[in-house]
């Protein structure tokens, strides 16, 4: 197979082996087949690579790769591209899918080399009514591509979850390079967050694939959707983390004024988000405070709805 235009498929894999036949079959199910999957086992305890290593047995595009420790989502996802010897990555979670054409509608977009390609998500279940859909294109209208990640409309940014992004290898390990996160230190919340804000302000040219491509299944047992349970604690600290991090990185790459500015929003609205998440840890007084704090920094209508309901129920219903 030519190398040229082929992709690696990184999958971090823990503790997922009820749903990896069905994650691994849609990616055998690609008409583009110049790929090659690497999956990266951060110690699960469950029969995980077990499955993977029976579908190896008959496809030789699949890599296994075993930490000798568990590490956290990002060291996983960063010793897969360091092994990958695709010219573009794909970064899937073995939980989610992917539909069968999508490798076949990326290998049309990279022939510019774009360091990124913008892609759609399908969610499941659907996200509710009331939730705004997520930003997942640029703005390819814009001059400069910190300028076209922003919604200017909705103050918003594009959506900093692994899902529908593409990256080109070499960027890509630029990026991580520029982060210096320590092996140490296990980081799974916001740790895909760090790397594409980062890679925003690092890329030379973006393309959009219109296409929901991605199929990206709720998981409840996810650490992103602890909120409100005993690990809420672990949570703020690597989103903590993450802001601190991508802040540094920044201040330490000399941006121009023009970058500057949209970064300080693009931070506003992260910090904002940082004050979300604390207000399930707080109580009476100190959780409205931290809603009008997010709000001050990113307003938003909806904040507001939530601090009325919360008044008008004597804080009976947090939403």
């Amino acid at each position: 197979m030519s190398m040229n235009y082929s992709f690696s498929i990184v999958l971090p894999t823990y503790n997922v082996s009820e749903h990896l036949n069905r994650c691994i079959k849609s990616i055998q199910a690609q008409t583009f087949i110049d790929f090659e999957m690497i999956f990266v086992d951060d110690c699960g305890v469950d029969n995980s690579i077990d499955i993977i290593e029976s579908h190896a047995q008959n496809d030789d595009r699949i890599k296994i790769i075993k930490h000798k420790k568990n590490l956290g989502t990002y060291h996983a996802r960063a010793t897969g591209v360091r092994a990958a010897v695709g010219k573009y990555l794909v970064f899937l979670d073995p939980d989610d899918e992917i539909k069968p054409d999508l490798l076949l509608r990326l290998a049309e977009k990279i022939n510019t080399s774009p360091d990124i390609i913008f892609y759609g998500v399908n969610f499941i279940p659907a996200r509710p009514w009331y939730k705004k859909k997520a930003f997942l294109y640029a703005d390819l209208t814009q001059e400069t591509i910190p300028g076209s990640i922003c919604n200017k409309r909705g103050n918003e940014f594009l959506w900093g979850a692994t899902p529908g992004k593409c990256f080109r290898k070499d960027f890509y390990i630029d990026v991580l390079e520029s982060l210096k996160i320590q092996r140490d230190f296990r980081f799974v919340y916001a740790e895909d967050q760090l790397v594409i804000y980062a890679s925003y302000f690092q890329a030379k040219s973006v393309e959009n694939l219109y296409y929901d491509g991605y199929i990206y299944y709720k998981n409840d047992t996810s650490i992103s959707r602890l909120e409100r349970n005993k690990d809420l604690s672990l949570q703020l600290e690597q989103y903590q983390y993450f802001l601190d991090k991508l802040y540094l990185t920044m201040a330490s790459q000399d941006l121009p004024i023009s970058h500057q500015v949209i970064f300080d929003r693009l931070f506003s609205y992260l910090k904002s988000n940082y004050y979300l998440i604390s207000r399930h840890q707080s109580h009476l007084v100190d959780y409205l405070e931290c809603l009008d704090t997010s709000n001050k920094l990113d307003f938003k209508f909806r904040k507001l709805f939530a601090i009325f309901i919360y008044c008008f129920t004597f804080g009976k219903i947090r939403v």
